[in-house]
């Protein structure tokens, strides 16, 4: 699909929260309001395209907006809010745990969950048959599929990878949110040497995208997903693939350390962030809101 003609499935006015849910203590969890995103939109003010936020819970590992209707929510106009969580899973982590989790979390919270979050390593296979189930019970997905080194990537060595990538992506045959590479100004991005060189990033980006293209996975929609800090410091923009090359805005705040004294509001942490993509024609994705230090390691 021409980059235009994908645009315009993906009109500005859309507000997405996936908030993470994490503990510093047995019970401990974040929430996030619809007014720390800077909007006023209640979910029975945004009628059927906006989800009920979940409360805090131990159980399940989940999201929020609805499979087939990912791209009808981003293609929404009207100031919609729509509300997620992200809920880890306690103890064990394997599929079934997983699922379980899921479905746990959906029983405490009485509905359906409409977007899932799976995150997969840049090389480690992805677990179709969980991505599949997810379909099937109507949730919607955002796949979070991290980056690796400029090098692998932009001198072909991982074309096989993300080849293989794509057409899993054009075969799951629904509209999906693909979170690749966040936070590149964190310290991954430091790691593989992309805060020397912003401009390899947006190279990395543009490659991925043109080998989903060429693969046919026009399904996926682009989320480019920074951190808020580097809002504030004026950093994060340099990384930024372009209008033509990101569907949907978003970025991963974290309220540090709420164990160990006052923690700031979403709404200081996300202010920056929210001022940048306003004028900007993409849905606004806030991907995770988490209590604790460990930003790297989601």
């Amino acid at each position: 699909m021409d980059l235009r003609k994908r645009r315009a499935h993906i009109a500005a006015g859309t507000v997405m929260v996936l908030v993470v849910l994490g503990s510093c203590g047995a019970e401990q969890a974040t929430t996030t309001e619809s007014t720390s995103v800077g909007r006023e939109t209640t979910p029975e003010q945004a009628g059927s395209t906006a989800t009920t936020e979940p409360p805090t819970t131990n159980a399940g590992s989940t999201n929020s907006t609805s499979t087939s209707q990912v791209d009808r929510r981003t293609s929404d106009s009207d100031g919609t809010l729509l509300l997620g969580a992200y809920v880890e899973p306690r103890g064990e982590f394997g599929d079934e745990a997983r699922r379980q989790a899921v479905l746990d979390h959906e029983a405490q919270i009485g509905r359906r969950l409409g977007l899932v979050n799976e995150f997969f390593a840049f090389e480690k296979d992805w677990r179709l048959d969980r991505l599949q189930w997810h379909i099937d019970s109507g949730r919607g997905l955002m796949i979070s599929w991290n980056g690796a080194p400029a090098e692998l990537i932009l001198y072909g060595d991982a074309d096989d990878v993300i080849r293989q990538r794509a057409r899993w992506t054009r075969e799951l045959g629904v509209p999906l949110l693909m979170r690749f590479f966040w936070e590149p100004d964190a310290a991954k991005g430091a790691e593989w040497g992309y805060h020397e060189d912003p401009q390899r990033y947006i190279d990395v980006w543009q490659r991925v995208r043109r080998i989903f293209e060429e693969e046919g996975a026009d399904n996926a929609r682009w989320v480019w997903t920074p951190t808020t800090w580097h809002f504030t410091t004026g950093n994060a923009p340099a990384f930024y693939p372009g209008d033509d090359d990101v569907d949907v805005i978003g970025a991963d705040g974290y309220l540090w350390s709420p164990c160990q004294g006052p923690v700031e509001s979403a709404s200081d942490v996300f202010a920056d962030f929210l001022s940048w993509p306003a004028p900007r024609p993409q849905p606004i994705l806030t991907a995770a809101s988490r209590p604790d230090a460990n930003a790297d390691q989601h």
